[in-house]
């Protein structure tokens, strides 16, 4: 199975979901609990589907498919587990961002406030800003981060493996290149998608049915993601050994 970039391979990627003789109702489950993340334990089935994607691709070498929804408690287990390591990777970021946060919460509230706390609060707002900026650019590097640590976890079966720099670290390095291109690709998408749905959403009718739209892209998109992100993985692993046979 080739993991480059190709014209071939993107487009197999992207197309290979509507293959699947029961792409549609696999698509309403996952829309469906989708849908229902805002109950927060409903996406920890979707990130388990995502990863059981992944790991077909980097354990068993098998070329992309969909599975059926017929294990949901490993599909919550592992969803829970990638949700965790993305949490643990994003932590750094999300504190340097909370300042800021915290202060815009009170600012509207600057004027009903003691004069000495409410200078206080304006004047540590510029201070709060850069630091949100400074964790947003934070957040884009550890996300890059997590991709393949990850794949590492899947690879290896073990939520530890997703901390042991020193293994992915080399895969990282070795298919640089892959990562960055997947990781393009997937923000790429999502940030263009995003764009478009919040124009739609304005309209009377489509603000009706974009949401069920978004569902079903958003699915579309976490496949993709994580067919995207399991092939560089495996690229990444094959350059690393190469390079170790060479040696």
């Amino acid at each position: 199975m080739t993991s480059k970039f190709t014209s071939e391979n993107l487009q197999n990627v992207f197309t290979f979901p509507f293959k699947d003789d029961k792409w549609k109702s696999k698509f309403a489950v996952g829309g469906l609990l989708i849908f229902l993340s805002f109950l927060i334990f409903p996406i920890f089935f979707f990130g388990g589907y995502i990863y059981e994607i992944m790991r077909r691709i980097i354990v068993e070498k098998s070329e992309p498919s969909l599975p059926t929804w017929d294990d949901m408690g490993n599909y919550f287990q592992n969803g829970f587990k990638a949700w965790a390591v993305n949490l643990i990777f994003s932590s750094p970021s999300l504190l340097l961002m909370l300042p800021y946060f915290l202060n815009f919460m009170f600012l509207p509230f600057a004027e009903e406030m003691p004069e000495k706390f409410s200078a206080l609060a304006m004047t540590v707002f510029p201070i709060t800003f850069i630091l949100m900026m400074l964790g947003s650019l934070l957040s884009l590097v550890l996300s890059f981060l997590s991709i393949t640590a990850i794949g590492h976890m899947v690879a290896k079966g073990e939520f530890s493996a997703a901390f042991r720099f020193r293994e992915w670290w080399p895969i990282l390095r070795k298919n640089l290149g892959g990562f960055l291109l997947a990781f393009i690709v997937i923000m790429g998408t999502t940030w263009v998608a995003t764009f478009v749905f919040q124009i739609l959403m304005m309209t009377i009718i489509l603000c009706i049915v974009v949401p069920f739209i978004m569902m079903a892209f958003y699915m579309y998109l976490g496949i993709i993601s994580g067919v995207l992100f399991a092939q560089a993985y495996n690229e990444g692993v094959q350059k690393l050994a190469d390079a170790e046979t060479d040696l």
